[in-house]
C-alpha cells in the first residue's frame, strides 16, 4: 500500500466519523430539506451536463454523447425528480394490524434514515450507479460515502468536485483510490453497504460487511445477459 493510499484510508475513516456525528446531531431530517437535496442532485445534473458527458468519454476512451445524457445524466434526473415526487408517500408512518395476543395494543410501520450509507459503484456506467443510489440515500434522510470505480478517474474526480460543491462532506462524500482504498472501505462501520458490480468481488464485499453486521444491497453481473 502507498503512502498516498494509507492518506486516503485515513481520511475516509474520518468522514465516516463526521458523518455519524452530523447523522446523530439531525437523525429526522425533513421532508423539504430531503426535497432541496434531490434538487440540488437534479441541478447539477442539468447544469454540468457537457462536463459529466465529456468526462465519461474521457474514460471510455470515446463515447457518444447521447449514450451519457440519456442512459446516466437524464435517468439520475428522473430518478431524483420521482423521489421528490413520491417522498412523502413513501415516508408516511402506516398502521398495521397485531394478533390477538397483542391486543389491545397498537402497531405501525415507520421508515426512518438508517445513518450513514457507503456506495460502491463500477465503471460501465460510472455516474449513473454511484448517483441512483444516492438519490435513494438522500430521499432517505440518510449520509452517503461514494467509492467510484478507479478504471474511470475522470468521472470519479469530476462527482466529487460537483457534489462537494453541493454538499458539505458530513453528508455527502466522494473517496477516490485503488483496490487497496476500495477494500478499506468496504470494511468501514456503514450503516448499509451498496455495492454495484461483479458477482466475485460481491462475494468480497459481502463477507466485509458482515464481519461489522453492516446490511448490503448487492447489485451483481449477471442478471441482464
Amino acid at each position: 500500500m502507498s503512502e498516498a493510499e494509507a492518506k486516503q484510508i485515513e481520511r475516509m475513516k474520518a468522514v465516516l466519523e463526521a458523518q455519524k456525528a452530523a447523522f446523530r446531531t439531525e437523525r429526522h431530517r425533513p421532508l423539504d430539506k430531503r426535497k432541496a437535496d434531490l434538487d440540488r442532485i437534479a441541478g447539477l445534473c442539468r447544469t454540468n451536463a457537457d462536463a459529466i458527458a465529456e468526462a465519461i468519454s474521457k474514460d471510455f476512451g470515446n463515447r457518444a454523447r447521447e449514450e451519457s445524457v440519456i442512459a446516466e445524466i437524464a435517468f439520475v434526473i428522473q430518478d431524483a425528480e420521482h423521489t421528490k415526487k413520491h417522498l412523502a408517500k413513501w415516508a408516511k408512518t402506516r398502521k398495521a394490524g397485531v394478533p390477538m395476543t397483542l391486543m389491545p395494543g397498537k402497531a405501525e410501520i415507520r421508515r426512518e434514515p438508517k445513518g450513514v450509507a457507503g456506495i460502491v459503484s463500477p465503471w460501465n456506467y460510472p455516474f449513473q450507479l454511484a448517483m441512483a443510489p444516492l438519490v435513494a440515500a438522500l430521499g432517505a434522510g440518510c449520509r452517503a460515502m461514494i467509492k467510484p470505480s478507479e478504471y474511470t478517474p475522470a468521472t470519479a474526480e469530476l462527482m466529487k468536485r460537483l457534489l462537494a460543491d453541493a454538499f458539505e462532506e458530513d453528508h455527502v462524500a466522494v473517496i477516490t483510490g485503488g483496490p487497496a482504498v476500495g477494500e478499506a472501505f468496504t470494511k468501514l462501520k456503514f450503516d448499509h453497504l451498496f455495492y454495484t458490480g461483479s458477482t466475485q468481488v460481491g462475494r468480497l464485499v459481502a463477507k466485509a460487511a458482515a464481519e461489522n453486521l453492516v446490511p448490503v444491497t448487492l447489485e451483481l453481473g449477471g442478471k441482464s445477459p
